[in-house]
């Protein structure tokens, strides 16, 4: 399964777009894909201010790593 379609089960299983992002990637990580969600949890909805997408915010939080 690609990154894009793990994303997309993620999203589907009704998780944000942040959590969907970086739990896709939870495995190359090195953690859990619960510990992934908990993590990008709070980055939903512009990071609930309605300014950047949660899709970006997790994005960038993988070029953290």
């Amino acid at each position: 399964m690609t990154h894009n379609e793990k994303a997309m089960k993620i999203f589907d299983d009704k998780f944000n777009c942040a959590q969907a992002v970086f739990g896709a990637f939870a495995e190359e990580l090195g953690m859990s894909e619960e510990q992934a969600m908990d993590i990008a949890l709070c980055f939903s909805g512009g990071m609930r201010r309605g300014e950047t997408c949660g899709a970006v915010s997790g994005g960038l939080m993988l070029s953290g790593f």
